[in-house]
């Protein structure tokens, strides 16, 4: 196959041709790891992300 018949072949984006529909199997178990790392992401901002900022703006 050449370049020219590579650039006239009609292709879906990587990212259409991916696209699938989740089964409830999969929602539930990306539901649960969501719940399970909001402990973390809440105590980054807390106790990180909030002081570094106060710090940024108080000096």
């Amino acid at each position: 196959m050449s370049y020219s018949d590579e650039a006239a072949s009609p292709q879906l984006p990587a990212r259409e041709a991916q696209k699938k529909s989740l089964t409830k199997l999969e929602k539930e178990e990306r539901f649960w790891g969501w719940i399970m790392i909001m402990p973390l992401l809440a105590g980054l901002i807390v106790f990180y992300f909030t002081p570094f900022f106060q710090n940024v703006f108080y000096s």
